[in-house]
């Protein structure tokens, strides 16, 4: 009986859900009321209807995978949006307008045709969540650090060939992938991500690290294969939290003394490095619990 009643208590709940998903905006457009998620995915839409506007309820919206050139304004005035999806679409020019979004706390944008992003992105007081990997950006707009409660930011696979030192402070941030960009360096103002547990900047142009990087304390996974770096910084070893580091594929013959100092480090891949024998011998006398690849 218990289980019964368990199965018909979550029925009900995800019935409920499921009553306030839509799959058109006719349909929505009948239950105004009721209609707080709109799920337009894979309709190969190229247009969306200027009456969008009426559902003024609408909190999700997802338009993923459609042919979409351009997006109304009349989207931007959904007052309690918080989550948008508008991935994979032909979409090159994000509006102004997205700055009326204020509860808009999740933003997924990759797999357009973006070169740049409006100013107005960074307003968003609400959000934690930006995807805008796969574009065609080489730059970010200014002031991205007025974002303070983004969490996590995803800007893989696009043309970025610098982050400027407004950039930071990001307080809130925990994952920040940058990984098949263009950065040659990394400014000091790195360190202002206090909370960030995730840091991947693999295949870039990058030869070395700020000293900076030394100072995040929470930083579980950091990934910098695929760069040129020579040499790092002697503040990485006080990463104490660090279980996870991959240089692989960079130009390094030697690592900083006293690596028995990151205590919590459990993997570290150093493969398609210069490193000679002496120095193998060494880390693994110094990292002993450390699982070291060096092919």
């Amino acid at each position: 009986m218990k289980h019964i009643l368990f199965t018909l208590l979550i029925l009900s709940i995800y019935g409920s859900a499921n009553a306030q998903e839509y799959m058109s905006v006719n349909e929505a457009l009948q239950n105004k009321e009721k209609a707080t998620y709109l799920n337009l995915r894979g309709r190969s839409l190229e247009t969306l209807p200027a009456d969008i506007s009426q559902l003024n309820r609408l909190e999700r919206v997802s338009l993923w995978k459609n042919k979409l050139t351009v997006l109304p304004e009349e989207l931007f005035k959904l007052p309690k949006l918080n989550y948008l999806n508008i991935r994979e679409n032909k979409l090159s020019v994000l509006s102004p307008s997205i700055k009326k979004l204020s509860n808009l706390t999740q933003l997924e944008i990759q797999k357009n045709q973006f070169a740049v992003l409006p100013t107005e992105i960074t307003v968003l007081p609400a959000l934690t969540y930006l995807n805008i990997s796969f574009n065609d950006l080489k730059e970010l707009p200014p002031n991205f650090n007025q974002l303070k409660k983004l969490k996590v930011i995803d800007a893989g696979k696009n043309k970025i060939a610098q982050l400027p030192n407004s950039f930071f402070p990001l307080p809130a941030l925990t994952t920040f992938t940058f990984n098949d960009n263009s950065l040659a360096t990394l400014p000091s103002s790195i360190s202002g991500m206090p909370k960030v547990v995730n840091i991947n900047f693999e295949n870039n142009q990058l030869t070395a690290l700020p000293k900076e990087i030394g100072m995040l304390k929470n930083l579980k996974s950091l990934i910098l294969s695929q760069n040129r770096i020579k040499n790092l910084p002697i503040e990485i070893t006080g990463l104490a939290k660090l279980e996870l580091l991959i240089i692989s594929d960079n130009a390094l013959s030697t690592l900083p003394p006293n690596m028995n100092k990151m205590k919590s480090l459990k993997t570290l891949i150093l493969k398609g490095n210069p490193i000679g024998d002496k120095e193998k011998a060494r880390l693994k006398k110094e990292l002993r619990n450390c699982d070291i690849r060096f092919e």
